[in-house]
């Protein structure tokens, strides 16, 4: 899927259609709910629905993600074509460190969020209202599309197009032999 996708458009193009329907994807089952178009819980429809949901969600991360894996890999390389210098291990660290800064700034906006909603400090069957977990729901929705909105809006200053890689490629073969 990723090679065909790639294949017909350039890498930047994938990525930001992919991202774009993760998602939707992602949102999906609970802008469903909000207007009653998800099945009802207790209902064996939702155990379908909810399983076909985290296979789609699943397949397109792992179809981003690897994308995405390959673009790093090109900025590699055209940093190597510009300075003679291969970065991958500070692009790899930087990478790390972005996501161990996502991992503690998401616990951090978390808690807030269960703070805003009033989620309660002992949560248990007679305490967690009707509102309370629409309020789940519902900021578990907004975050998903903040965050892939703001990763969607990263993937347009990538400049390196399939041309442009396939023309760097040429000149390094031809300057090996």
């Amino acid at each position: 899927m990723i090679k065909t996708v790639s294949n017909r458009d350039n890498k930047k193009s994938a990525a930001i259609k992919l991202s774009v329907l993760s998602t939707i994807v992602g949102v999906g089952p609970y802008l469903l709910r909000h207007f009653d178009l998800f099945p009802a819980n207790g209902t064996e429809m939702l155990l379908y629905a909810l399983l076909i949901h985290g296979v789609l969600q699943v397949g397109l991360i792992v179809a981003t993600t690897s994308l995405m894996t390959s673009m790093t890999a090109d900025v590699v390389e055209v940093g190597l074509h510009h300075s003679g210098y291969q970065n991958e291990g500070i692009i790899t660290a930087s990478i790390t460190f972005v996501l161990k800064a996502g991992t503690a700034g998401g616990l951090a906006i978390s808690g807030a969020f269960l703070g805003l909603i009033g989620f309660p400090t002992a949560p248990d069957q007679s305490n967690l209202t009707p509102e309370i977990i629409s309020g789940l729901g519902y900021n578990y929705a907004l975050l998903t599309m903040v965050v892939y909105v703001l990763s969607i809006i990263a993937l347009f200053f990538y400049r390196i197009d399939k041309q442009q890689f396939e023309n760097l490629v040429q000149n390094t073969s031809r300057a090996a032999s």
